[in-house]
């Protein structure tokens, strides 16, 4: 089988910004907002409190090392890709990141970690490598720690669900590709992984572990319920924790879980909305906004009711022009907190004078009762 020390030279930039997965995101926010959802189940399952030390394995372009860092942890980023290094080094910014190139079946540090996360990375590992990267793991976590894992796709899927789906378009006259992966995944990923198998691996370096299929859009799956086996060979994420100690079932499912708030009318608050003032038409940019929680409850975009950012456009009559557009509030808002969050927005196709509206909604519960507005020009 291929190992990843035989692919290094093909972890270069231009696979992290054209083909990665979250490429299109980090390229709008310059890899500092969690907006792939991905990311941003992984980083709630870590929980790193501030001052956590936290191992990033494969950290790629650094969107969760920034998030870590932003939020005080002590971040340890490890790549063999010099490349990724770079970009992850003008993601962290001024964030004091420790970055380390090496590969991290050969990577350790006697200090040790509190979490250590690895998103989209075992895939791309042999058998063989990742025994010796789960065995160094579990020495270096600490005793209580927790170490997180995402992986895509779901060898099932593969296997069981896309043919089927190819199947049931032939007979509506439709044609899907035999192999819907692109060249980069067709190359990288030598091992995709089968839910069986990881739970196998893993517990032989981890006394526990909890591994469930989901997918990217709601990553509880069969973490949240029991799922007939026609959807297990359906989803396309893998997600795993390991620990020394008992893994809380209840406690990961809710840090991935948004259920319907009841909460005061101005408890949530949106102010100081920056926009450009110009923009191309039709094309996505990034705004920032603050976001004031004094409700009872993080909030997070999460199913069953995700709370999220929504903006729409008013002409100068103040009727709506173009609405439905959504972001992420990741990391979620805890409770009492003030912060700043990056949003996308996509701009009018048609030139002119407009109003960029941005509002806070739990999808499926309510709208809140906040708003805030800034004058773009579209060109």
């Amino acid at each position: 089988m291929t190992t990843s020390g035989e692919l290094r030279g093909a972890y270069d930039t231009a696979y992290y910004v054209s083909d990665c997965g979250g490429h299109a995101e980090y390229e709008l926010f310059a890899g500092r907002k969690l907006e792939d959802p991905r990311l941003a189940a992984v980083h709630a399952l870590a929980a790193a409190a501030a001052g956590a030390r936290v191992l990033d394995v494969g950290c790629g372009r650094g969107e969760l090392a920034y998030a870590f860092a932003a939020a005080g942890a002590r971040v340890t980023a490890v790549d063999y890709s010099e490349d990724a290094l770079a970009l992850a080094r003008a993601t962290a910014g001024d964030l004091p990141v420790r970055l380390v190139c090496a590969d991290a079946t050969q990577f350790d540090d006697a200090g040790g970690f509190d979490v250590a996360v690895a998103s989209d990375v075992i895939e791309h590992l042999a058998p063989s490598e990742l025994d010796t990267l789960y065995a160094r793991l579990a020495a270096m976590l600490a005793p209580s720690g927790t170490f997180v894992i995402h992986t895509w796709p779901n060898a099932w899927m593969y296997r069981y669900g896309y043919p089927r789906r190819r199947r049931d378009a032939a007979a509506r006259g439709e044609t899907l590709p035999a192999d819907p992966r692109t060249p980069y995944e067709q190359t990288m990923h030598v091992n995709e992984q089968r839910p069986n198998v990881l739970r196998r691996q893993l517990r032989r370096y981890f006394p526990y572990c909890e591994v469930w299929l989901g997918s990217a859009t709601d990553p509880r799956g069969s973490l949240a319920q029991r799922l007939p086996v026609a959807a297990l060979r359906d989803a396309t994420d893998l997600f795993a924790v390991a620990s020394h100690l008992p893994v809380d079932r209840a406690r990961l499912l809710a840090r991935i879980t948004t259920d319907a708030l009841a909460v005061a009318g101005d408890a949530v608050q949106l102010s100081a909305l920056d926009a450009p003032a110009q923009v191309a038409a039709g094309r996505a940019f990034a705004a920032t906004v603050t976001l004031r929680n004094d409700g009872a409850a993080a909030l997070s975009s999460f199913f069953p009711s995700p709370v999220r950012f929504a903006d729409r456009w008013l002409d100068g009559a103040g009727a709506v022009v173009s609405a439905g557009g959504r972001s992420l509030i990741a990391p979620a808002a805890a409770p009492g907190s003030v912060s700043r969050y990056a949003l996308r927005a996509t701009a009018p196709a048609t030139p002119g004078r407009y109003v960029l509206q941005v509002l806070i909604v739990q999808e499926f519960v309510r709208w809140f009762e906040t708003a805030v507005e800034a004058v773009v020009t579209v060109v």
